[in-house]
């Protein structure tokens, strides 16, 4: 998660005591905030009498009897009150009764199909839509149902086909405003129906997301000082418990300038009149008077242990015992134009400016703020002129406030803190500590100061940095000295190409330098004075190479490297990464060098590389990537040497032949990727010794015509194998079934396979797409959710389609078929069958499975590689939509049968199954239902 939006417990108290009489909220900052209200216009502070929770904006032919119907029927049991336009008459202009309705809507959903732009009544609805947006702060929630968003911004694609079809015969100002409303609506954060894998969820989701918004929050009327507080508010009311006659202790906890003074001014103002006496204390340490030479903390301390303790009538230490997270953070360019404009949205022409000062203020509440209130009543041309100058420097402000957190680090971690601000933004954890480890005692200690600090924080595994906290640490560095080759870190695109471009311009000071502009010219000789140069990273093509680097390099970044050999670095030997991207190497050294400390190294599309034997001292290497070498003809023996190696890619090294032995000895390895190696023969057996091997890719290996066999060590903890593309691949090992972990196997175009054997029960996944030979199935399938893939097998023999027919439908199955098997016992032609339950009394539920045979329709060439099925039950003349009722049909071929569960509540004895597919390209031949069981 990121820095800025993490708000913990911790550094602001609220206590209720004596049976809610008193309350008191203790806030300590180290500056004092400007106490100042912003007023927003009349227009958006408008009341507005609501008299619908959601106005839908839909093209009918798109969505209404599909999606919407069951969104409507999902919101319906929510109890969301939903406009529907039945009653409606269309026209050419939408009318006032409509705008009204619009307008009294608390939510405005758009739901963006592909023929949405072909009506002008939805655009001008739209428009409507985003202005209510603007002028009364209506909350506009897009879905982007099957079609792309920034199609949709653009209007490109066949969105902007359509759209452009729309304006023809219309005045520039309508088609002017549809486009902006257009693009307006698809930078707004919404729901991809591509992120769902089937809609059923999706429109839940959907639902109860509309649901928070309109019975959780807190009106906005309550917000106009304080943008965006609402999610805040919900979260810590959870661990407020005010219905408790107790004392509660609440903190939030964050960088600098994140809003923790906002959020708890809001909250007292929110909660003080519940109480007899209340009293809002902020800037505490900059009113009270602190012991001669106290520290920050002993500061905090003392407050603490005199006024809390007193508060509490205890004099123990309180251990904080839950930590309450308020993650969403929301509204960054709304907050800006409050400040900037005085009002909720850009003024014209300041759209795409407004959004370059908020990414640059990296979302902080603080630098919004400020940088708001810099921007306000300036002209376009001013911002225009100004921006080159802020993405330099920080404000004054910002930078004062922020220097606090780092003029409270030792000296050590204020150095930690430059190296991370300046090179190791964004980067994984091992590697920062790995890379570091020289230069600091216990770094993972040291980075989790900086963490509790709020100065960085571990993402997804990687360190990151806020962006205005990394403006800041290159600010200090570049006020190391007016003379670049004098700093520490060289970040700065114009610096770095004079420095560079000069002979032995830098000194011994430079231990770091990142260039990632357009275009450097490297001086022979650019790197003579920089012996304590350790990181490097230059991440475009140049002119010219180095004669010198370093000796005290520990990671080498560079892509499109010039030169056909490293023989600028004689003495490697603390050299940790070295990645070399596109580079015109053929070899890494000549003879043979000490690297011991390499771990990592990535040679990416490296076309020239022949010879890799320079690595036969790596002991330590852990990733060796080596995807698109093509002129690589083999790895040497040595690579056995690397016993540590957990990943080894060669993926693209069409002239490899084959694999040492000595890949055995490598027995930490856990993945072994080696697609389109296409003059690969076979694998060695020594690969049974690899143990740990989790994932092994073979996709396009052309030549292998045979798995080697008795390697049950080296498949125990395999999870996938892909054999796609093998095409002379005559069989698959018994061994397979023993492969008790494997979850997914690929056998996509494997022409020759002629049966499967026994598989694992593990298995969840098997795509068998284009394996024209395959006859027999010698197995069955335990696994109640496996997805079984069979387009293009022609040649399955009568039982083995008998096996994929009758295993569980949890996912779609595709086998061919040109006529409805007996094993679905209702069937009908057509897209519609009729079930009469006999059963007394009438179940409450229907479980089965479905099939559908389809076929393009002759007037028009099918050309679709995937359609959406919907289908859903009509009882008593009323549609009940079934459980998981969306499903993509990839590929969508004729003669295929397509089959899949369904799930519905019965109402009634007779029931009606309906099958539907988008577009007018494909028709359902027949349709089949085994029915199951009932409940």
């Amino acid at each position: 998660m990121d820095l800025y939006l993490l708000l913990v417990t911790v550094s602001a108290t609220i206590f209720t005591l004596l049976g809610r009489r008193i309350f008191s909220f203790v806030y300590g900052k180290f500056r004092v905030q400007e106490n100042r209200i912003i007023a927003s216009s009349p227009k958006s502070t408008l009341p507005r009498n609501c008299t619908h929770d959601v106005f839908p904006s839909f093209h009918g032919a798109d969505v209404r009897k599909s999606f919407l119907s069951h969104l409507v029927k999902e919101f319906g049991s929510k109890g969301i009150n939903l406009f529907i336009d039945n009653e409606i008459t269309r026209g050419e202009f939408i009318g006032p009764e409509l705008k009204k309705t619009i307008q009294g809507s608390r939510i405005a959903i758009v739901l963006l199909s592909k023929r949405y732009a072909s009506s002008s009544w939805c655009l001008d609805e739209l428009v409507e839509i985003m202005k209510c947006k603007e002028e009364l702060g209506q909350t506009v929630v897009p879905v982007f149902y099957e079609v792309d968003p920034s199609d949709v911004k653009k209007q490109a694609g066949e969105f902007g086909k359509v759209f452009k079809k729309t304006c023809k015969g219309k005045t520039n100002e309508v088609t002017r405003k549809w486009s902006k409303a257009l693009a307006k609506v698809a930078t707004l954060a919404g729901y991809h129906s591509m992120n769902w894998d089937n809609e059923a969820k999706m429109i839940e989701d959907v639902a109860t997301d509309v649901a928070k918004k309109l019975f959780n929050s807190t009106p906005s009327r309550d917000f106009d000082e304080f943008t965006g507080m609402e999610a805040h508010m919900e979260k810590i009311s959870l661990v407020l418990r005010t219905d408790l006659d107790e004392v509660r202790m609440i903190g939030i906890w964050g960088p600098a300038g994140i809003g923790k003074s906002t959020i708890a001014r809001c909250l007292f103002n929110q909660l003080s009149h519940t109480f007899q006496h209340s009293v809002f204390m902020m800037n505490v340490k900059a009113m009270y008077t602190p012991p001669v030479c106290s520290d920050d903390y002993n500061v905090k301390l003392h407050l603490q242990q005199k006024f809390l303790s007193q508060l509490l009538n205890q004099s123990e230490d309180l251990k904080i015992s839950h930590l309450g997270k308020p993650w969403q953070k929301k509204f960054f360019g709304l907050m800006f134009c409050m400040y900037a404009f005085g009002q909720k949205s850009p003024e014209d022409g300041f759209e795409k400016l407004v959004w370059e000062v908020t990414d640059l203020a990296g979302k902080l509440p603080l630098g919004l703020r400020v940088m708001g209130s810099y921007f306000r009543g300036m002209p376009k041309e001013e911002w225009e002129n100004a921006l080159p100058e802020l993405r330099m420097c920080l404000d004054g402000e910002i930078e004062s406030i922020l220097m606090f957190g780092y003029n409270a680090l030792s000296h050590e971690n204020k150095d930690l803190f430059l190296h991370i601000a300046c090179f190791f933004n964004l980067e994984r954890t091992k590697k920062v500590v790995e890379h570091l480890s020289k230069r600091f005692s216990d770094v993972r200690q040291r980075l989790n100061v900086l963490a509790d600090k709020s100065l960085i924080s571990f993402e997804r595994g990687c360190v990151s940095m806020h962006d205005l906290l990394v403006q800041l640490g290159r600010d200090i560095v570049r006020k190391q000295s007016s003379e670049p080759g004098q700093r520490q870190f060289l970040v700065g695109e114009r610096e770095t190409c004079e420095l560079l471009a000069d002979d032995a311009a830098g000194s011994r000071s430079v231990i770091g330098i990142i260039f990632d502009g357009e275009e450097i010219n490297v001086s022979e000789r650019a790197f003579e004075g920089m012996s304590n140069l350790q990181f490097l990273r230059i991440e475009t093509e140049c002119d010219g190479g180095p004669s010198y680097l370093s000796r005290k390099l520990r990671l080498l970044d560079w892509s499109y490297f010039p030169m056909t050999c490293l023989h600028c670095i004689p003495n490697p030997e603390l050299l940790v990464e070295l990645i070399m991207y596109r580079s015109k190497l053929e070899k890494l050294w000549e003879g043979t060098k000490l690297l011991s400390y390499l771990k990592w190294v990535d040679l990416n599309y490296s076309e020239n590389l022949k010879d890799v034997s320079s690595l036969s001292t790596a002991t330590s290497l852990e990733k060796l990537n080596l995807p698109g070498c093509s002129s690589l003809v083999e790895l040497p023996s040595s690579i056995g040497n690397a016993i540590h190696l957990k990943e080894l890619i060669l993926a693209g090294c069409s002239s490899l032949v084959e694999l040492p032995s000595s890949i055995g000895n490598a027995i930490h390895l856990k993945k072994l990727d080696l697609s389109e190696c296409s003059s690969l023969v076979e694998l060695p057996s020594s690969i049974e010794n690899i143990t740990n091997l989790q994932f092994l890719c073979l996709r396009s290996c052309s030549r292998l015509v045979e798995l080697p066999s008795g390697i049950d060590n080296a498949i125990r903890n395999l999870q996938g194998l892909d054999l796609s593309g093998c095409s002379g691949l005559v069989g698959i090992p018994p061994w397979i079934k023993r492969s008790s972990r494997l979850h997914r196997l690929v056998l996509k175009g494997c022409k020759e396979l002629l049966s499967l054997p026994q598989l694992p029960s593990s298995l969840s996944e098997i795509d068998a797409e284009n394996c024209e030979s395959l006859e027999r199935l010698d197995c069955s399938f335990l696994n109640q959710k496996i997805a079984l893939n069979f387009p293009n097998c022609f040649k399955l023999n009568k039982e083995a389609r008998d096996v994929i027919i009758q295993t569980s439908a949890y996912k779609v199955k595709i086998l061919p078929g040109k006529e409805m098997p007996n094993y679905f016992n209702y069937q009908a032609n057509g897209d519609s069958l009729v079930i009469k339950l006999n059963e007394r009394p009438s179940p409450s539920t229907i479980i089965g499975k479905a099939c559908i045979l389809l076929v393009s329709k002759e007037e028009v060439q099918a050309s679709k590689e995937k359609i959406t099925l919907d289908h859903w039950i009509k009882q008593n003349s009323i549609n009940v939509p079934c459980s998981r009722s969306f499903h993509n049909l990839f590929p969508a071929l004729t003669e295929h049968l397509y089959i899949f569960a369904f799930e519905a509540d019965v109402t009634s004895d007779e029931l009606c199954l309906k099958f539907g597919v988008e577009g007018d390209e494909w028709m359902i031949k027949e349709c089949g239902v085994h029915y199951l069981n009932t409940s």
